[in-house]
């Protein structure tokens, strides 16, 4: 850690305390995925941001998995939103009938910008 970055924690004593709480007496939580698609949705989850995974990952059992879902669902709303690669035409129909493509098992969406698309290789 820099000595800028210990002078900011200690100028901020709670941040500081959550800093060494977190760092050195987090539990662990012990997740065990119900099904193969919360396996492939904690890959994803780590894959797209390491700190919303560990955050997530600390939720009671009972809200980490919706937590997880909806996280996904914005960030892959959030990804075709901000691809200023895809032109409007497509962009707006797809953000309009998101919902109902949810629902489907094999909808994919591959017009993001290929930077955008290792994240989601066959999920939107």
């Amino acid at each position: 850690m820099s000595a800028t970055k210990v002078i900011q924690l200690l100028e901020h004593p709670d941040e500081f305390k959550a800093a060494v709480q977190l760092k050195f007496f987090r539990k662990q939580a012990d997740v065990h995925p119900s099904s193969d698609s919360e396996k492939e949705c904690l890959k994803m989850l780590k894959i797209t941001s390491r700190s919303f995974a560990a955050v997530i990952m600390e939720l009671d059992a009972e809200l980490r998995k919706p937590i997880m879902i909806f996280y996904l669902v914005l960030r892959a709303l959030d990804t075709i939103e901000d691809d200023m690669t895809v032109p409007n035409a497509v962009k707006l129909p797809t953000l309009e009938s998101f919902h109902n493509n949810l629902k489907k098992t094999k909808w994919t969406f591959n017009g993001t910008d290929p930077k955008e698309r290792q994240y989601y290789p066959h999920k939107i």
